[in-house]
């Protein structure tokens, strides 16, 4: 009778101990197509839970991560978020690095604790980011212009060359281009003071490129 007694009460102990522990999930997960994707789920209990001793992710019947023994296994491109997890920290969130269509679906979590083994789910969803992203060129009077994108689609941080027709508007003429320029127009002006030496003017000024003044003829 007492080992009956004893059987009964080591089986309603575990029965309870069950339910001390619980494992809080988001319902519905959103992520990005090609970006990573966190599926969150955080071990509660009414009472402390002092560690965690196992942990099963699972898409269907295909296993993602394995913790048990000390020992923490995952499938490709599947991680804990936790980057320093250990069996104190109640954060068993997964962590999908890069996103694909075939990971929609649902996702199944059981965790074993020394309060007891506790289970949830949630649902994975994805959105699709702009392929063509619009991108806008800032022009400066700088060596370069600022990449801008609004997609999502690129690094913001990118700075590219800018197109060579674009560099007018801040290129500086070079000194030896002012200095012909200069000559030129002495030499034209030279000319044109000659020219009208040659010509007969019947005028007081007549010789004013020479520089002497004609006194007037009686």
């Amino acid at each position: 009778m007492a080992s009956w007694t004893c059987l009964l009460f080591l089986t309603l102990f575990r029965i309870t101990s069950g339910f001390d522990c619980t494992l809080e999930c988001n319902k519905h997960s959103h992520g990005w197509l090609g970006q990573q994707s966190l599926l969150e789920c955080i071990v509660k209990g009414t009472v402390p839970i002092e560690r965690v001793t196992e942990i099963r992710w699972s898409y269907g019947t295909t296993r993602l991560i394995i913790y048990q023994d000390g020992k923490l296994t995952s499938k490709q491109g599947f991680t804990l978020a936790e980057p320093s997890w250990n069996e104190t920290n109640m954060n068993v969130s997964m962590l999908l690095n890069k996103t694909m269509k075939a990971d929609i679906g649902n996702y199944t979590c059981i965790v074993n604790t020394n309060r007891g083994i506790c289970r949830n789910s949630t649902t994975l969803d994805l959105s699709a980011i702009d392929s063509s992203p619009t991108i806008g060129v800032t022009e400066s009077l700088q060596k370069f212009s600022t990449l801008s994108c609004n997609d999502g689609g690129c690094d913001p941080d990118r700075r590219i060359d800018p197109h060579p027709e674009s560099q007018l508007a801040y290129k500086v003429v070079p000194p030896v281009v002012v200095v012909l320029l200069i000559i030129g127009l002495l030499f034209f002006l030279k000319r044109q003071c000659n020219k009208r030496t040659h010509e007969v003017i019947p005028t007081d000024n007549q010789d004013l490129c020479n520089g002497e003044h004609q006194p007037h003829q009686v």
